[in-house]
């Protein structure tokens, strides 16, 4: 039993008890109110119109749950605009983050119109004439922040209601009541609104930027988490994502040939749904140096129950550029590094000195610029071929640059005489 006013009658009546039979489809349309406008907030409404209509913003203790509407909210002109600004926005084989995205759109939506509506509660939803109101506009980053909301909460609330009312301009303005010029000034309200929260974003970012760097450790903490993981790089190719997924049972548990050598798979990393599961090509010596490392890591960083390689009392490591950066000045090394130039710096070697095939085999390997056609199958490679590759890995790698000329460069140029003669001879 839930108390709502009966949308049937053309005038304001009081509540009444409905049933879930009430929500069969209606034999007539409802008929609206013959004054539906709204320009000069009443001073006082009545309660049962009040209580059936209206739903208050969340308070701190209902943040981030999806506002509640009245039962037959959907079947009026606001609750079918809303509707129609979900489905405008959900895209034909959605994901299960696609969908909570677009639900969300949808809820900050709905908490500026039940925002906006408080101080036009005669208005019954049948058009959107409540919104043209420019304090209580203003009055809503307001009402979030002081509902402990972050600054980049508030942008992205105002940024979807804006989107809304976008849409309702273009899909449904013949029925909200408002002309096209009110609907750009509201528009241009809330760009004014999203500028000035722009300060309150950029204090906000100053702050949180203060309060990590006050929890970083100082680089002697990470400087063996980070040499080892520096050197992997640059033995792999591989993005830092991969190298901070990388588990113990995976080295521990690693398969290994006649020889020693290992390979290492990491399951779960950035491009793994694209290319596949990445592995690691480790000689005996580079298998112990990361099983001393755990060894290291459980028994003095307070590791016995975190599962991955790189990680500092029981917690995984994210941010590894950083620490990459604060271990290579403290050995006193010059210029900048990161993981992103170690990546470059190969992709950049492999394509100057390496054939097409085998440029190809890195780029595979290093989950790097992989044709379109091999993305949705990763064949798993033998042990030998891992090695191959890291053998063609450092044969581009051993190649300096400042003392050799560009040796495709005067292949080309050769190539291009060789063609010039015979035309002549020709």
């Amino acid at each position: 039993m839930v108390s709502e006013l009966d949308l049937d009658d053309a005038t304001y009546a009081k509540p009444r008890s409905i049933t879930l039979e009430d929500e069969e489809p209606m034999s007539r349309s409802p008929s609206p109110p013959s004054n539906t406008q709204c320009t000069v907030p009443p001073l006082s409404a009545p309660e049962e119109q009040a209580a059936a209509f209206t739903s208050a913003d969340p308070g701190p203790s209902l943040k981030g749950r999806t506002p509640e509407v009245p039962l037959r909210f959907k079947r009026t002109m606001v609750g079918q605009a809303l509707q129609g600004y979900q489905e405008f926005h959900t895209i034909s084989e959605p994901t299960r983050k696609d969908r909570e995205n677009v639900r969300l759109r949808k809820s900050h939506a709905t908490r500026f119109v039940l925002h906006m509506h408080q101080k036009c509660p005669s208005n019954r939803f049948v058009n959107l004439k409540f919104i043209y109101d420019f304090h209580q506009i203003r009055q809503w980053p307001v009402v979030l922040l002081s509902q402990k909301y972050t600054t980049t909460s508030v942008k992205n609330m105002m940024l979807n209601a804006s989107r809304f009312i976008a849409h309702v301009k273009a899909f449904h303005s013949e029925t909200s009541g408002l002309t096209n010029a009110q609907f750009d000034r509201i528009l241009l309200q809330f760009k004014k609104l999203q500028k000035d929260n722009s300060r309150r974003i950029t204090a906000h970012q100053q702050t949180v930027k203060w309060n990590k760097s006050k929890l970083l450790r100082p680089s002697s903490d990470y400087g063996t988490f980070m040499h080892i993981a520096g050197y992997l790089a640059i033995l792999t190719g591989h993005r830092p994502v991969v190298l901070t997924n990388l588990q113990k049972d995976k080295v521990l548990q690693a398969e290994v040939d006649d020889h020693k050598w290992a390979m290492v798979w990491v399951d779960h990393h950035k491009t793994d749904r694209t290319f596949g599961n990445a592995y690691m090509a480790l000689l005996p010596h580079e298998v112990d140096l990361l099983k001393g490392l755990i060894e290291v890591s459980t028994a003095h960083f307070a590791g016995e129950q975190c599962p991955f390689v790189f990680q500092f009392e029981g917690k995984q490591l994210y941010k590894l550029n950083c620490e990459l950066k604060a271990a290579w000045h403290h050995s006193r090394m010059q210029g900048q590094i990161s993981f992103g130039l170690i990546r470059t710096a190969i992709a950049n070697q492999a394509k100057k000195h390496l054939p097409a095939e085998e440029r190809k085999l890195v780029c595979q390997a290093t989950c790097h610029d992989i044709s379109t056609a091999d993305r949705f199958y990763t064949s798993v490679p033998e042990i030998g071929d891992v090695f191959h590759i890291r053998d063609l890995r450092m044969k581009a790698m051993e190649h300096d640059d400042s003392m050799e000329p560009d040796i495709q460069s005067t292949e080309n140029e050769a190539g291009l005489t060789a063609t010039s003669d015979s035309d002549d001879e020709a």
